[in-house]
């Protein structure tokens, strides 16, 4: 069996989320009552881990009352680098907009007391600015009426309002819709679509909502904004009988310094909420995302009013593997790979024989291991480049290809690093290299091996400055951020080398690269590093930075394989796919334009008249999955060349069918049917980007999968919306 493409995905926010195929951290235990940031570079696993909270909570909520709410700063990407009032205001309706989805789809869990229910949307009415509007009581209204509003906003907030208009607004309460558009066209005048489309739109939109926008728009932009999500967030737990809600912020360091203060501003808030429910001391509780802390800029009093320390603010999470604790290292890497082959393969022979079947030697896989450093998403780019498609195997001359181009392309390559950096690194191999050298020599002498060689080295406090850029693109690693099951005495700061630089450029020599690895990494940590190199970086230079003359480059033989790999939508050495992308038809007007998702996690796209009157044409409706091209203009995402979505690479499985058919029984229960819209959140809560990063496995539509499945025993109807999938009697 050839290995397909989807196999090798890496990224949690574009197709690469495989929940069923996770291992290696205990999630029960992270943000369990408890306030936590999770550290970590480009790769290692941030995106998963928060996504697997938000699974884990949502699949366990009937028992343990915990709302997990989550949102991706890189939904919001064009706001996170704008000034702090633009951001606070797009991630405030998003967090609103994320419990309120959370909340229809868990309505059945609601409190009983439908006084206190009652009471506390009265309480929601208000801060949403519909004081008068307190008559609507009855439940899946009331919900329904804030979504619309939440959805609303964040529609308004893309293509119409900005933060400046709803800072006017708030100044005058009185200011009217059309006058809060005043400075700039109105949205369809924005997108040029009819006017019939305008007034029928308009006409869903009562005054009353247009208020509650403005209303709810104007309290989110100001700085005690934090204040209006923590009420929010008190009447969310009295209405759903929360113990308490998990706010699930990630890439909080890609937001720009501005808008990170506005972050853990918001975090100190969370840390300070308390229960409006008695006997109950906390409202919400928080887990964040971020890179090392020279990349993420932590408030002070001095500076901002108010201060944020990591590890009294909150805990810490490390997420990168330790190498030297062998067995726990070696552990999470097989463990990862034979999950993922059994979730998306059906394979079920054991990791020995997966790496028999599809390695050309173990000595292969090792060499995949330590060149990832820990690093997951590495470990799957690597792999993904090593692999032949005409053996179907991972090769040893691929893999020392691969980990060429993953040195010169990503890590050394990146644009962040000058000219002093990259002799920062060329300094520290010579250094490693000479004292492996002499290591080699003295144990030749020796009667057993007593020096380890390493790639380990200290250097005083004052100057880890100088390493900081290196750090972040994983070129040095910091050995005190690593997870391990041990926890070795270090003194001083001790760094690493990347292992896939060190085997590069023959830090150790590379024909016993991976036994030396193997063998001396493990003995390194002993006290505390002892035999680790001691010195200090090189002055900084100045002058235009350059590229030096030692950094690896892609070889003639490598550009060879990569065009030769039997896969046109593939070239591994520049990881170039298909300008196509798919989504989902999620809104259209029959003579304007429409919106499609992204399978990439961002925000919808726009679909500009014309090019969605050509869609019409072909077929589309809502839900139809297509394949489109995405451009960023002023107006946002653009999706153009859209196309129904005809993927004949049937990726159903018989594992994945039994897993789905088991989910959905189990989702049945012991209710006659479910409407295929709680379904479709289920099954990807459940199965990840599995199921959805492909258009529901290669059919386009979740109907059509669920029709090609044909569970016995249960029929599927779609002649009303949403659609119902009910036992059969």
């Amino acid at each position: 069996m050839n290995l397909p493409i989807s196999f090798f995905n890496h990224d949690a926010q574009a197709g690469g989320f495989f929940p069923q195929a996770h291992v290696g951290i205990d999630i029960s235990g992270i943000g369990n009552r408890q306030n936590t940031l999770i550290e970590g570079i480009r790769g290692t696993g941030k995106t998963h881990i928060l996504k697997m909270l938000k699974r884990y909570n949502l699949e366990n909520f009937s028992n343990n009352r915990v709302l997990p709410v989550y949102v991706s700063l890189a939904q919001i990407n064009e706001y996170v680098k704008k000034e702090a009032d633009e951001f606070r205001v797009q991630l405030y309706a998003r967090i609103v907009d994320a419990c309120i989805e959370t909340l229809e789809s868990e309505k059945r869990y609601l409190l009983k007391d439908e006084g206190k229910v009652s009471n506390a949307f009265k309480t929601i009415w208000r801060l949403f600015g519909l004081n008068g509007e307190t008559e609507h009581t009855n439940i899946d209204d009331s919900i329904l009426k804030i979504k619309s509003i939440a959805e609303e906003l964040l529609f308004k907030l893309s293509y119409d309002l900005t933060a400046e208009q709803l800072k006017s607004s708030s100044a005058n309460e009185n200011t009217s819709s059309n006058k809060l558009s005043a400075g700039g066209k109105l949205l369809t005048g924005l997108f040029s679509g009819n006017a019939s489309a305008e007034d029928s739109q308009s006409k869903k939109n009562t005054s009353s909502v247009e208020r509650s926008i403005q209303v709810m728009g104007s309290r989110l932009v100001h700085k005690n904004a934090a204040e209006f999500i923590i009420r929010f967030l008190q009447q969310i737990q009295v209405i759903l009988d929360l113990n308490y809600s998990l706010i699930l912020l990630d890439e909080c360091s890609e937001a720009s310094p501005e808008a990170q203060v506005e972050i853990f501003r918001f975090f100190k808030a969370i840390r300070g909420s308390t229960s409006i429910i008695s006997g109950t001391e906390d409202c919400a509780f928080f887990v964040g995302s971020v890179y090392p802390k020279t990349k993420t800029n932590y408030p002070s009093t001095e500076k901002d009013g108010f201060g944020f320390e990591p590890g009294q603010d909150c805990g810490m999470e490390f997420v990168q593997w330790d190498e030297t604790d062998i067995e726990t290292y070696f552990e999470f890497f097989e463990n990862m790979l034979i999950s993922r082959a059994s979730v998306v393969l059906g394979y079920d022979k054991g990791i020995n024989q997966f790496i028999k079947d599809y390695f050309d030697s173990d000595d292969t896989f090792r060499l995949a291991a330590f060149c990832a450093n820990g690093i997951p998403r590495r470990f799957w780019e690597l792999t993904k480049r090593a692999y032949d498609h005409g053996t179907g195997q991972i090769s040893r001359n691929r893999m020392k290809i691969s980990v060429q181009e993953i040195v010169s392309e990503q890590i050394l390559g990146h644009k962040t690093l000058g000219q002093n950096d990259h002799e920062v690194i060329q300094y520290v191999v010579k250094i490693l290299t000479q004292k492996n050298e002499d290591y080699r020599v003295k144990n030749k002498t020796a009667r057993s091996n007593i020096h380890a060689q390493g790639i380990y080295f200290s250097i005083l406090p004052i100057n880890t400055s100088k390493i900081h850029n290196l750090v972040m693109q994983g070129a040095i690693h910091d050995k005190s951020r690593m997870k391990s099951r041990r926890h070795s005495l270090r003194p001083h700061p001790v760094f690493g080398l990347d292992i896939a630089i060190a085997y590069t450029f023959r830090a150790i020599p590379e024909r016993d690269f991976v036994k030396v690895a193997r063998k001396d990494f493990p003995r390194c940590p002993a006290n505390g590093f002892a035999n680790a190199a001691s010195f200090e970086p090189p002055k900084k230079r100045s002058g235009k930075d350059r590229m030096p003359s030692g950094t690896p480059t892609i070889t003639k033989e490598s550009q060879s394989i990569s065009q030769n790999n039997g896969d046109n939508t593939f070239r591994s050495s520049s990881n170039l796919q298909s300008t196509k992308v798919s989504g989902v038809i999620k809104f259209f007007f029959e003579n304007g334009y429409g919106f499609v998702s992204v399978m990439d996690g961002g925000p919808d796209a726009y679909v500009p008249r014309k090019e969605m009157q050509e869609a019409i044409a072909l077929g589309v409706d809502l839900g139809t999955a297509v394949k489109f091209e995405v451009s960023i203009t002023n107006r946002g995402r653009v999706a153009t060349n859209v196309e129904i979505f005809t993927d004949s690479n049937n990726l159903l499985t018989d594992a994945m069918k039994g897993h789905i058919e088991t989910f959905i029984f189990t989702e049945l229960g012991s209710r006659n049917e479910i409407d295929l819209g709680n379904l479709a959140s289920a099954l990807r809560n459940h199965f990840g980007d599995a199921i959805t990063g492909t258009s529901w496995l290669g059919f386009g539509k979740l109907s059509w999968l669920i029709k090609a499945i044909d569970i016995e025993g249960v029929e599927l109807d779609t002649t009303v919306s949403p659609g119902f999938l009910r036992k059969r009697p």
